[in-house]
């Protein structure tokens, strides 16, 4: 057979949408160890050689827990994208082939209950089904795919950061010929004679007389394929001739240019040979954090170890706290004088000094530093660079959204921080913190699809986290999971509201009626289990679970302050809003008659708030009835959900901010995270104090941070994408571009310009491939006036509010003239 020249196979195929359930899965059958141990990792290759006379293929491919496809040496995909065993995904890919002959592997990595916290499994396993004259070649349970178990790899769970690091294991990476190989754990989780190619049952098991699935329940993916891209840019920073010990301040002699020849040639991807019988530490900047794949290239070495540590920053001391790992920083660009606190894997070159070898970590990291340390033994090894595969979900480098304040450049840079921040907390899933835990938290994640929402149209990642939570209801008792997918479950009452809180958003900012409808059972069940637990005075009582609000420097655990019945202001008026969520859902897709109920309830629940919390002295709700407690929290949470008239709504806001400016310390503040509900408090109201507390985030370019930081100092996580909201506040608040109705079908701008002068912004309204265009806005602000221009799509209409009067909008360009309002 004649072979035609061949283009890489990550050009050859790509990942294809499915929309249905393929019948090539019908004949499929999963594949995998007929035994396996379930405490132990299990690294497996699966192979096939494949004679194609040529065309096009269409196959679908998924693993238990992850894998990699890769045709002649080419990776194709990797996956599966994260999820459930009662809703696992699936990816197509299709492509063409010229006529010949092909290499197809697959490399099944399985951690069990090791892995990062958010990969579920059931076992370990391969599914591939291919259509048409491919499918007896390709599809497992037919086509004779082979299989070993690849060595050269061990986990080493002991070796995290202290307190809640949750991605994984770390690992010893091996080419199968190095001496201390021989002393290694295998990374076996199965007999040397156990078949790895049994048949595990069907990919679409026939449903007899009801029974439940125990299988894989299987859904088509709708997100692309992640983002890889090759990050190159570091920055010598340290290099010493020892292994440094992570105790180990760091000299400033050892920062010195002329002393970092190898940190340099290393920082710009020049081979670095390391004599043999030495130790040597260098210190890299990527000057952003970056999530990627790790590796390194090496020749020679035999019996050398290699170790990569990530960290977001160095540290001066750390503490363990709440089980969070807190880490006294200071200013991010400063290394001389602290400590590595991180976290990586090591590497056991063994190849011959005459051959390349490249050995790489099955799962990415996060940080902005790269510790590497080198002890070589009787060889000298070479090290031929360090690969760095950067991975996130794929934004688009020119997002559609954006915002300018010509005259305040550090706003500008604070939302250039908070894009990163959204960039590297978008993977499979949305994720609180890259570094730590890598998981989808649904405080965290109503946030990050609000900004996502402002700057592009694109609602995959959004979809998925919506359904997701809505699917973590049947494991938790009719609660929602705070975090999922996850292996271990958890309850925060708050979070269970706020993922109502999120469908109403997608109700309100995105045109899909049918997928909100979709989620209507899950928000009356998430409200009916709370409605169980309200008392006969109208408040919840005696939640289950963790209290968790925000991490405001005064609480312990994020916890406010509550009564011996567990009755808490801020939770009771999540409740409210939620209730009053759930209503707005009804009215628009589902009953009157039940959102008339929700409305009686969020009224009675508002009420015992009233009744039992205001202290008319001090113009402020307690945070719990009986408690001298006060938080920003309570105020802003009732001017959203619980105060009747936009007059009162201010007073309250007004009352906040005076008692603020006499640093009463007895009022917890809210952190980067709550101080989202904060905006929306101002923005509902039309107050300028939006922008005076948008300082922390100005502080945070002035202590050198690349990414919004996940809480007040002392902190654990650098790069946590709950804090990237002023993105989103930026358009929505400040230039005050909102949706006025359902499915975005018109538009209402009210900008808070406060001290800007003059500002333009552009928010996408739909997506283009349904015809929606981008609000595009020009405002120069003076005197209490305002002038500019508003282009709206075509279809979509609005008003521009300002002053307290409105003005029409329609599609097209809308002059903006607005002269000073002069009260007398």
């Amino acid at each position: 057979m004649k072979e035609e020249a061949r283009p890489e196979a990550s050009l050859r195929f790509r990942r294809s949408t499915v929309s249905v359930l393929p019948g090539a899965l019908r004949d499929a059958e999963w594949i995998g160890p007929a035994a396996f141990e379930p405490d132990r990792p299990l690294f497996l290759k699966y192979s096939l050689t494949l004679v194609w006379k040529g065309g096009s293929i269409r196959f679908y491919v998924t693993a238990d827990q992850r894998f990699e496809l890769f045709v002649d040496g080419e990776m194709v995909g990797a996956g599966p994208d994260c999820g459930t065993r009662s809703r696992w995904y699936f990816a197509g890919y299709e492509g063409a082939l010229p006529a010949g002959t092909y290499r197809l592997e697959v490399r099944v990595y399985w951690l069990g209950q090791i892995a990062p916290y958010a990969h579920t499994t059931l076992r370990p396993g391969l599914l591939l089904a291919a259509e048409g004259e491919a499918h007896p070649l390709l599809t497992t349970g037919t086509a004779p795919w082979s299989a070993e178990v690849i060595r050269g790899i061990e986990t080493v769970p002991e070796r995290k950061l202290p307190g809640a690091h949750m991605i994984g294991p770390s690992y010893r990476i091996g080419s199968g010929g190095h001496p201390s190989e021989q002393g290694m754990t295998p990374a076996l989780a199965v007999a040397e004679n156990s078949n790895l190619t049994s048949r595990l049952g069907e990919a679409l098991p026939p449903v007899i007389n009801g029974r439940l699935p125990t299988q894989w329940q299987l859904y088509a993916t709708e997100l692309p394929e992640q983002e890889r891209s090759d990050w190159t840019h570091w920055v010598p920073r340290m290099e010493c001739a020892h292994w440094l010990e992570e105790d180990e301040p760091l000299a400033q002699a050892w920062t010195l240019s002329g002393a970092m020849p190898r940190a340099r040639a290393l920082a710009v991807g020049e081979s670095v040979t390391f004599a043999a019988g030495g130790e040597w530490s260098m210190l890299l900047d990527a000057e952003d954090i970056v999530t990627a794949y790790i590796g390194v290239k090496s020749r020679g070495g035999r019996g050398a170890l290699v170790d990569v540590s990530w960290a977001e920053s160095l540290g001066h001391r750390a503490c363990l706290h709440n089980n969070n790992f807190l880490i006294d920083k200071g200013h991010r660009d400063e290394v001389i004088g602290k400590r590595f606190y991180g976290f990586g894997d090591s590497f056991l070159p063994g190849a011959d000094a005459n051959s390349s070898e490249y050995l790489r970590v099955p799962w990415w990291r996060a940080g902005r530093y790269l510790l590497v340390r080198v002890r070589t033994a009787d060889e000298p090894l070479t090290l031929e660079g360090l690969v760095c595969e950067r991975t996130r979900y794929p934004l688009p480098a020119r997002l559609r959204g954006g915002f300018a304040a010509p005259g305040d450049a550090e706003l500008n840079a604070v939302l250039v921080l908070c894009e990163r921040g959204l960039r590297n907390s978008c993977h499979e899933t949305y994720s609180d913190c890259p570094a730590f835990e890598q998981l989808m938290y649904a405080g965290d994640t109503r946030v990050e699809i609000l900004v996502h929402r402002v700057v592009d149209t694109d609602d995959r990642l959004a979809r998925k986290a919506v359904q997701l939570f809505n699917d973590s209801r049947h494991g938790g008792k009719g609660w929602s999971w705070s975090r999922y997918p996850a292996r271990l479950g958890q309850v925060i009452p708050g979070f269970c509201l706020l993922w109502v809180l999120m469908v109403d958003d997608f109700r309100l900012w995105r045109d899909d009626p049918d997928f909100v409808r979709d989620q209507l059972v899950g928000v009356r069940g998430v409200l009916d289990v709370f409605e169980s637990c309200l008392g006969d005075d109208g408040w919840l009582q005696n939640l289950p679970g963790w209290q968790f609000i925000d991490w405001s420097p005064v609480w312990a655990n994020g916890v406010p302050s509550a009564d011996a019945q567990g009755r808490s202001t801020p939770v009771q008026l999540l409740y409210v809003l939620a209730l009053q969520a759930g209503a707005r859902i009804e009215s628009e897709i589902g009953s009157e008659l039940r959102a008339a109920h929700l409305l009686r309830l969020a009224q009675r629940a508002g009420e015992a708030v009233r009744a039992d919390c205001w202290d008319a002295r001090k113009g402020l709700f307690r945070d719990a009835p009986g408690r001298e407690a006060f938080s920003e929290h309570s105020q802003v949470l009732a001017v959203l959900g619980l105060m009747d008239t936009a007059v009162n709504k201010g007073r309250l806001l007004e009352n906040l901010r005076a008692t603020v400016a006499q640093g009463r310390s007895e009022l917890a503040p809210v952190s980067y995270y709550f101080s989202h509900y904060f905006f929306e408090a101002c923005a509902a109201v039309g107050s300028d104090w939006l922008h005076e507390r948008l300082q922390p985030w100005r502080e945070l370019l002035a202590r050198g941070l690349r990414t919004p930081i996940e809480g007040p100092e002392p902190n654990r996580s650098d790069c946590h994408g709950w804090s990237a909201h002023p993105l989103f506040h930026a358009a929505a608040s400040i230039a005050g571009i909102r949706p006025d109705s359902s499915g975005f079908a018109s538009v209402r701008i009210a900008p808070l310009p406060g001290p800007i002068p003059q500002l333009s912004c552009r928010l996408p309204w739909r997506a283009k491939s349904k015809g929606g265009g981008d609000i595009e806005l020009d405002l120069t602000f003076a005197d209490g006036g305002v002038c500019g221009r508003i282009c709206l799509p075509d279809g979509l209409d609005g008003v521009f509010q300002w002053a307290g009067e409105d003005t029409p909008l329609v599609g097209g360009v809308n002059e903006i003239r607005r002269e000073s309002v002069v009260l007398r």
